[in-house]
């Protein structure tokens, strides 16, 4: 049977991207074209506030949960979100999740500003991997992040967080 802990493990997933930032590279931002379009490396620290998970006694392999997370960005991104998500374990082990993030700060080359960034994620409970990617939702942002389009490439579990940002 899963656990509660196996599910809160899950943020990592369904976070991935940002949960993965914590063995980030060093910071970085170059223009990559004259649409402004930049890279960005970061870190990011994960501090779970709640969530939910339960198996199904009659089934104890089908398991589904919420979370909740404070997310701590250093670097090319600097600020706070706070994440909400749920998360299913898949016929393979691993958990599918998603979640929706409203971040508050600065995006390097950018400005600052809040957006809403949508994630995907997956978690190997066996071997603690995880994967995943994010997007920000286009026409959410505020302040100097008003038109900030961007997101993450699928990004691996001990690689560098980095991401792509399109600030106008």
């Amino acid at each position: 049977m899963h656990s509660t802990s196996t599910l809160h493990r899950l943020s990592l997933a369904a976070i991935a991207v940002v949960g993965l930032g914590s063995l980030a590279a060093p910071a970085t931002s170059s223009v990559a074209s004259a649409h402004r379009i930049r890279h960005v490396t970061y870190h990011a620290t994960l501090q779970p506030t709640g969530g939910t998970g339960v198996c199904d006694p009659t089934v104890p392999t089908r398991c589904a949960g919420t979370f909740e997370n404070v997310i701590t960005y250093t670097g090319g991104i600097t600020g706070t979100s706070y994440a909400v998500g749920a998360a299913a374990l898949a016929a393979d082990g691993r958990y599918r999740g998603t979640a929706i993030e409203q971040f508050s700060g600065t995006i390097a080359g950018c400005g600052t500003g809040t957006v809403i960034i949508q994630q995907t994620g997956i978690l190997d409970p066996a071997t603690g991997g995880s994967e995943g990617s994010w997007t920000i939702v286009p026409g959410t942002g505020t302040g100097d992040l008003t038109t900030v389009t961007g997101g993450s490439s699928n990004v691996t579990a001990g690689q560098p967080a980095k991401a792509w940002v399109r600030c106008r």
